[in-house]
This record gives structure tokens, sequence and C-alpha cells, in this order.
């Protein structure tokens, strides 16, 4: 079992210099999150060259990016729109295929609802995430790379593991998974163990983090109400091998508090890697 982390624990930094700073605390398992753009207002393609060279003196691996969320988000359900999301996240695939990294991304949703029956809302969403994951499948087969859809944390399609699996199914595409974020499923009371069980033959990525029960904070782990002894467990039961990232994110103004969160993770996951380890 190997832990890791995401960049958005520092995300007030350049990302090139929060993977300088986690490889520093003995992480080497990393997520390129997109919240370190938002915060630091970089570009990919400015960002690029020091990420590369990051990667090319830092003994470290970046397992998954994530894609920028606005790209599963739409004004409308139409097929010109869904079209311009998947072009704008060829950048991202690309740097992806170089890296070998998964590509997380939410599940499509509208920025707004007309008024009608949940049910047709939930249908609606249901052909959408259909026709989006379709196209952004045959760009993600077309690089060799993986996609891992992420559970959302607002009750609405997209927020279950059921959700998931009836997008990928649908569509039949190898190049699909499932990326759980356990602080989604308990903010939406629903069950961590069961979830990642029922993932199983899907499951390629992880986005672990805390909270209290009910607010999506993204806490280090042991901060909140997951049972992690029983989390990582399952995982061993399930034989889930590849690198578990840790997603806090840390909007503290300084940058010293960040560095301690990360810092709590890496004991943390350290113990818990005893947990399991023969």
């Amino acid at each position: 079992m190997k832990f890791g982390i995401a960049t958005s624990v520092i995300r007030r930094v350049e990302p090139a210099k929060s993977l300088e700073i986690l490889s520093d605390l003995g992480f080497k398992y990393l997520e390129l999150s997109y919240e370190n753009f938002i915060a630091t207002k970089a570009s990919l393609s400015d960002s690029w060259r020091g990420i590369r060279d990051a990667i090319s003196k830092l003994n470290i691996s970046i397992n998954q990016i994530h894609a920028p969320y606005e790209a599963s988000k739409f004004e409308s359900c139409s097929r010109e729109e869904v079209m311009k999301s998947v072009k704008s996240l060829e950048p991202w695939f690309k740097v992806a295929a170089e890296l070998n990294s998964i590509v997380v991304i939410h599940p499509a949703l509208t920025t707004h609802r007309t008024i009608e029956k949940t049910y047709m809302y939930a249908k609606k969403l249901e052909a959408l995430n259909i026709e989006f994951f379709s196209e952004v499948s045959k760009l993600a087969e077309d690089l060799g790379i993986l996609v891992a859809i992420e559970n959302r944390v607002e009750r609405v399609f997209g927020n279950t593991i059921e959700d998931l699996i009836s997008i990928i199914e649908s569509i039949g595409s190898k190049s699909l998974g499932i990326c759980i974020d356990t602080g989604h499923l308990v903010a939406s009371d629903l069950d961590v163990v069961e979830s990642i069980k029922r993932s199983k033959k899907y499951l390629i990525a992880l986005h672990l983090h805390d909270n209290n029960g009910y607010m999506d904070q993204h806490l280090p782990p042991m901060i909140g109400v997951v049972n992690w002894e029983s989390l990582v467990k399952t995982l061993k039961e399930i034989e889930f091998g590849k690198p578990i990232i840790f997603e806090a994110i840390c909007n503290e103004p300084r940058v010293e508090i960040c560095i301690n969160w990360a810092k709590l993770t890496k004991i943390i996951s350290d113990y818990l890697l005893s947990l399991v380890s023969p």
C-alpha cells in the first residue's frame, strides 16, 4: 500500500514549488491539483516547464492530475458546449500522457436548473454525462491515458457510486474508471466502506480527506468523522494497488500552516500503513 498527497494541501504556491515542498517532506506519490492553478492564477502552459523541471530533479511521481472544475460545468446540455469542454481538456490530457498520470474529472453538472421534476433533471444529467464522457473517453483512448470520474458532493446525479458505474457501463470504454472521494461520501451521508467495495471493479483513484460529517471541508485525516482504520483495511481487502492520495485543501493565508497540515498527513499516513503492513 502506497500513500501520496495532492498539491492542494499547499495551494497558495505555484504548482512546481508545491511539488518541491512535498517531496522534501517525504512524499513520493503526488496529485497535481487544480487548486494551485486557481490560487496562484497560473496557467498550465506557463507552469509546465517548472513542473517538468521539478519532476526531473525530484524522486517523485505524478500519479493523478485533477482536471479544471469548469470543464464539467455546463450552462446547457448542447452538443456544441460538450465538444468545447472536451477540447479544453486536451492540454491536460497531453500532460497526463507525458507523465503517465490518471486524470480525475467531476461528473457533468449544469450551472442552473430549470423548474422540472427531480427525476427528469436526474435523467437530463445522466444523458449529459454519458455524452460528455463518451467524448472524453475517445480523447483518453487516443492518448493512452485513464480518466477517473469522481463522485460529486452535490446531491444530484453523479453523487453516488451507482451513478458513476452507470456512466461507465453505458459507454463501455476501458479508459474510464472511478475516483472515490471520501469527504464527498461522508458529507452526503453515504457509507465509505460499502462504496469502496461496490466500486472495486472500476476503482482506479482515490481522494481521501476528512470532515465533520456534513460539510465538504477537505481536512487532513483523523480530524473528522471518517473511520480511517476501517477504510485502509478495506483498501487492503480489495487489493487496491495504486497510490492512495490524500486531498486536504488548506486555505490558510500562511503557508507554514499548510506545510504543517502536510507534515501531519505524513505522520498519519505512516500510522495507517502500519495497520496493514505484515
